[in-house]
């Protein structure tokens, strides 16, 4: 991703810049892949100004990053669907499987639970959110709506019974504080240096 001025003369030399990156590297720009995000308000001649430079498709956010929306604004609950559907689609496909309950268990573990825990450093979980992961993982745990055992249970370590599944509002609390703690202790981080500098 590279982020610049929205104006005609940066537009130009990036241009040039990827221009003769391509030369040197011998590497071509996908435009297939490529698109034009342009914020703040801008008159349509220069628009047509940055369309003429790129040839890129032009498209709005809400943009997906490593499979995640960038957003700067707090995400409605609609935005989570594509994890929802990603882990559905998961279970979908290994339902079928002749897995032991020991083998659920540790798919859910490492593989449910490891698709959710990149969105979880990125964004706070909305408890319905959180509710409707717990019961994808525990239909698939199970096999069926019923649940023997509490889930609450089930993310007990395993020498208190439990198998050891992460708590998801904790976790999540968790994770996001170390962002925190993060910005205030890695200053020579090139992602905080840019976040003091902006907004401390």
């Amino acid at each position: 991703m590279l982020f610049g001025r929205g104006d005609f003369m940066f537009m130009e030399i990036l241009a040039n810049t990827m221009e003769e990156f391509s030369i040197c590297s011998g590497l071509e720009i996908n435009k297939e892949k490529s698109n034009l995000f342009l914020g703040g308000k801008l008159l349509c001649r220069e628009l047509d100004e940055m369309r003429g430079i790129f040839s890129f498709p032009l498209r709005e956010l809400l943009v997906k990053y490593l499979g995640v929306p960038l957003e700067s604004k707090k995400l409605i609950i609609m935005l989570y669907t594509p994890l929802i559907e990603k882990l559905a689609s998961i279970t979908n496909k290994w339902t079928s499987k002749n897995l032991s309950y020991a083998g659920k268990a540790e798919f859910v573990h490492s593989v449910l639970q490891g698709v959710e825990c990149y969105w979880l450093q990125v964004f706070p979980l909305p408890a319905n959110v959180r509710e409707r992961i717990i019961a994808i993982c525990r239909e698939f745990l199970w096999g069926t709506n019923y649940a023997p055992i509490a889930w609450k249970d089930l993310c007990l370590a395993k020498d208190k019974e439990g198998l050891d599944f992460r708590n998801l509002r904790a976790w999540n609390k968790a994770i996001l504080a170390r962002n925190l703690w993060n910005i205030h202790v890695k200053k020579d981080s090139l992602w905080i240096k840019w976040i003091h500098s902006e907004f401390l």
